[in-house]
C-alpha cells in the first residue's frame, strides 16, 4: 500500500487527525468530510480536501510529501487556486504541507511567503511528532510511518495494546488496525501479512493462557495437552518471524537451538529479543541458555 494511500485511509478514517497535526482541537473535524478531488484540465488530484457545508469554516487543502520536489510549492499552490477558479466554493481556505521530515523541505519561494505568514497556509513535520507526549493514537499511527525499523514493531504492539483498551466502534477498531498492518507491510516488504499480523497478536495469545486456566467448564488434562501441543509451536513462529525481521535472517544453527529450547526459554527469548541489537546478541544468548551448552 503506498503512502499516500495510507494517508487518505487514515483522514477519512479519523477525521480529526488534521487537526491535531496542526495542534488544533479533533472537535474542529465536526461536519467536515475528507474527500479526493481531482482538478480538470491538469488532471491533478490532491491527497485530500476536507470540505464542509458551512461556509463560516475553511476548507482545507492537504499534501504529503515522502521525497524532496524542488517545485512542490509551485505545485501546490498552483493547484489550489485552480481548484478555486474550478469550483467556486462559498468558504474561506486552508492548506497544510504535510512533510515526512525537515529536510525534505526545499524552502518557501518568496512568492508565497505571505500565505505562509498569515498561516493561509501550513506545514507540518512529522520528524518532530517524537517530541511530543500523549499522542492519540491516530498519531501514533503517522508517527509509526517514519520509525525506525528497529524499534517499529513494538510501537506497533503498543498501538495495538492501546487500541484494546479504548472504546471504539468495531467498524474504527478494524479499520485501525487495518492501517497498522498496512504501515508494517510497507516497511517490511519481506513479511506476508500472515506474519505481521501473527507477531502482532502474539502478546494477546499469551494473554489468553490465563482465561483458559480459569475456564472450569473444561477439561484440565485437555487444556494442558493442547498447551504442550500448540502453544510452544506458536511460540516458535513468533520467535522466528521476530527475529526474521529484525536481522533479516536467522542461520540454520541458530533455528536448530531454538528448535531445541523448552517452553519456558521460549518465554525468556521472547523476553530478550527486544534487547538483542544483532545476530551475535541472539547467538551469545543460545550459547548461555540454549540446551545444549
Amino acid at each position: 500500500m503506498r503512502t499516500d494511500t495510507l494517508f487518505y485511509q487514515l483522514f477519512q478514517t479519523f477525521h480529526g487527525l488534521l487537526f491535531e497535526l496542526i495542534d488544533e482541537p479533533a472537535s474542529n473535524a465536526e461536519g467536515y468530510d475528507f474527500v479526493s478531488v481531482e482538478v480538470k484540465e491538469k488532471a491533478f488530484r490532491f491527497d485530500g480536501i476536507f470540505l464542509t457545508a458551512d461556509v463560516e469554516k475553511p476548507i482545507y487543502f492537504v499534501e504529503v510529501q515522502f521525497q524532496k520536489n524542488p517545485d512542490f510549492y509551485w505545485s501546490f499552490v498552483g493547484e489550489i487556486f485552480l481548484y478555486l477558479s474550478q469550483y467556486k466554493p462559498l468558504q474561506d481556505w486552508k492548506a497544510v504541507a504535510v512533510f515526512a521530515d525537515r529536510n525534505l523541505d526545499e524552502g518557501i519561494p518568496r512568492q508565497f511567503h505571505e500565505l505562509f505568514v498569515s498561516q493561509r497556509i501550513r506545514c507540518v513535520y512529522l520528524d518532530t511528532l517524537r517530541d511530543r507526549s500523549d499522542n492519540p493514537l491516530e498519531v501514533g499511527i503517522v508517527e509509526l510511518m517514519i520509525a525506525d525499523d528497529a524499534v517499529t514493531l513494538d510501537m506497533a504492539r503498543d498501538l495495538v495494546r492501546k487500541l484494546r483498551n479504548q472504546e471504539r466502534e468495531a467498524t474504527v477498531s478494524k479499520k485501525t488496525v487495518e492501517l497498522i498492518v498496512g504501515v508494517l507491510l510497507n516497511k517490511f516488504n519481506n513479511l506476508s501479512r500472515k506474519e505481521i499480523e501473527t507477531m502482532l497478536t502474539f502478546d494477546e495469545m499469551k494473554q489468553s493462557r490465563l482465561f483458559q486456566e480459569l475456564a472450569a467448564d473444561y477439561s484440565r488434562e485437555i487444556m494442558l495437552e493442547a498447551r504442550r501441543e500448540g502453544k510452544k509451536i506458536g511460540k516458535l513462529e513468533a520467535i522466528l518471524l521476530m527475529l526474521k525481521s529484525r536481522f533479516k535472517r536467522v542461520s540454520a544453527e541458530s533455528k536448530a537451538k531454538i528448535n531445541r529450547l523448552p517452553e519456558s526459554k521460549l518465554d525468556d527469548l521472547l523476553d530478550a529479543i527486544c534487547d538483542f541489537k544483532s545476530g551475535r546478541d541472539l547467538t551469545a544468548w543460545l550459547k548461555v541458555h540454549g540446551v545444549d551448552r
